[in-house]
């Protein structure tokens, strides 16, 4: 069996470790049909222990070695990071024996079998991108201890971002704790709710913040310097609202997603809002702790960092971050701000309060408000129009981007009418428009003076913000041959159309179908195909404001 002997481990600490000759056995471990190809480990060690073995056995403790992991030193016993080793493929079901043939040999926390990221092929990486790639539309949601205080504290008005809040205003820790946090109570919080809004606006995935860089976790956790600050144990209200989203979002088909802070302003190891940090190996150990949480227990499909910024977080660090969580669990999508916001680092860009004038050559999400901040403000009712929200959703799908659209439910766990209102007409207009958007790619067309353009094989949707005043709705320079044109989900039979010059013009009625966005298809033969290379000297539009 497993046995941990008491003692004095090398750095003359009292603690239990493992001794040469020990193992574990795992009983009936599942390798399915041979995916797995990395063990990783997370181990504390130091200098002593460096160069160190563990094997990875089949069936006995002396069976077939799958693996052997040289143990590297951590920089103390206390300090738990993890450490991979290669595997050999196996299929079936197996009993798995870990053995430990040197003594001293490391402390172990846990270990997991997984498929290592740095193997993923370009196909590989395409499917389990799909949905995010499909799904065009998600909802942000910026809800903390900084919700109680809408944007307010002591008569001051804490700044645009209200949840940022914290740092505008200076708060220290203990009022912070004593006036936003322990009051915090959102009695009229609902998950079938808040889904409910979700999923009839139309969007696929919430990203709602599980820990923002106040430091309060909006979860259950038991890890050491984050419990017992988080939702549950501290303060007034004591239940898991992540948990319930996400069970929610599973019941209702919502792809369940959250947000976590780098940089915390109330962890002991960090200190100067965020700038310095005393201990980072410790905190970076707990950090990966709380993550595993978030993928073990709630089952997140998507990890959405920010305060990657502070100088003592690094490229390294971020990709270190992205092998340890894709090794726990291959599916997930990382944004880049595990990195440094690269093209190289996770999976997709995330350019914030913008749309990029051409989009990007890589996977990317525009992340916006509805009003001016992102947590709840109480005073700040600049809601941008439905128009705007329509316009800056099919200006970022022609593009090929994702747009993450924000929400700050109020301090009881309210969500503000004027919210719900605008993600309901949006919903309106994508339960007749859908199509146009979901699962569609960016447009052929550098510009288009009265749309946007997005495409499937064989259909360009055609959206039309500006409706023609002549009943013409000219394509420039279009070279495929014709199938048919017709109004998305209308009535209307098929539109005429023809060939002048190199453009097609398409005749439409009087009226738009529809008052911000009426979608015209035009099926084609083959790929699309410009007859003329062209562009419009004009700048091509970026960042829609409200309107």
């Amino acid at each position: 069996g497993f046995v941990v002997e008491s003692g004095v481990a090398p750095d003359g600490t009292s603690i239990g470790y493992i001794a040469a000759g020990d193992w574990l056995r795992f009983n009936n471990v599942d390798f399915g049909t041979g995916e797995y190809d990395i063990f990783m480990a997370t181990l504390a060690a130091d200098a002593t222990c460096a160069g160190n073995s563990i094997e990875i056995r089949l069936d006995s403790s002396t069976g077939t070695v799958i693996g052997t992991l040289t143990v590297a030193s951590t920089g103390g016993w206390g300090i738990f990071q993890e450490q991979y080793a290669g595997i050999s493929s196996v299929t079936g079901v197996h009993d798995v024996f870990i053995v430990f043939p040197e003594d001293p040999i490391c402390n172990m926390n846990w270990f997991i079998f997984g498929t290592d990221p740095n193997n993923e092929t370009p196909a590989e990486k395409d499917q389990r991108m799909s949905w995010w790639r499909d799904a065009r539309f998600g909802q942000f949601i910026h809800w903390g201890a900084y919700s109680h205080l809408g944007g307010y504290y002591n008569s001051q008005d804490g700044g645009t971002y209200a949840e940022w809040i914290m740092t505008n205003l200076g708060i220290s820790i203990p009022n912070y704790e004593a006036d936003a946090a322990t009051p915090f109570n959102p009695v009229n919080f609902d998950a079938q709710t808040w889904v409910d809004v979700c999923k009839n606006a139309g969007q696929k995935y919430m990203v709602i913040t599980s820990k923002h860089h106040e430091g309060f976790s909006m979860f259950d956790t038991g890890v050491a310097d984050f419990d017992p600050y988080d939702i549950t144990d501290f303060g007034s209200y004591g239940s898991d609202p992540i948990l319930a989203l996400s069970q929610e979002c599973k019941n209702q088909g919502v792809k369940f997603c959250v947000y976590y802070s780098i940089m915390d302003w109330r962890h002991p190891m960090q200190s100067n809002w965020g700038n310095s940090i005393s201990d980072k190996p410790g905190y970076v150990s707990e950090m990966k702790e709380q993550l595993m949480e978030l993928i073990s227990v709630y089952d997140v499909e998507l990890l959405w960092f920010d305060g990657e910024w502070k100088s003592w977080w690094t490229t390294a660090d971020g990709q270190a971050m992205y092998r340890y969580l894709r090794t726990i669990k291959n599916s997930l999508v990382i944004n880049n701000r595990v990195g440094k916001r690269a093209s190289t680092d996770g999976d997709f860009g995330t350019p914030e309060q913008e749309i990029p004038s051409t989009g990007l050559n890589y996977d990317w999400e525009s992340c916006m408000t509805l009003n001016n901040t992102w947590g709840y403000k109480s005073t700040d009712n600049n809601w941008k129009s439905t128009g705007t929200l329509l316009t800056n959703l099919v200006d970022i799908a022609s593009k090929g981007g994702n747009y993450l659209l924000n929400v700050g439910p109020d301090g009881l766990g309210v969500i503000p009418q004027p919210t719900i209102d605008r993600l309901t007409e949006m919903g309106n207009w994508i339960t007749t428009y859908g199509e146009s958007l979901y699962g569609t790619t960016a447009s052929p067309f550098m510009y288009l003076d009265w749309g946007r353009c997005t495409q499937k094989p064989g259909k360009l949707y055609m959206h039309v913000l500006t409706w023609p005043s002549n009943n013409e709705l000219v394509v420039p320079g279009l070279g495929n041959d014709i199938v048919r044109c017709y109004l998305l989900n209308d009535p209307i039979p098929d539109l005429a159309y023809q060939k002048v010059s190199t453009d097609l013009v398409i005749t439409v009625p009087t009226t738009a179908p529809n008052q911000y966005d009426s979608v015209v298809v035009v099926e084609i033969v083959g790929e699309p195909s410009l007859a003329m290379p062209w562009t419009d000297p004009r700048t091509i539009p970026g960042k829609i404001e409200s309107g």
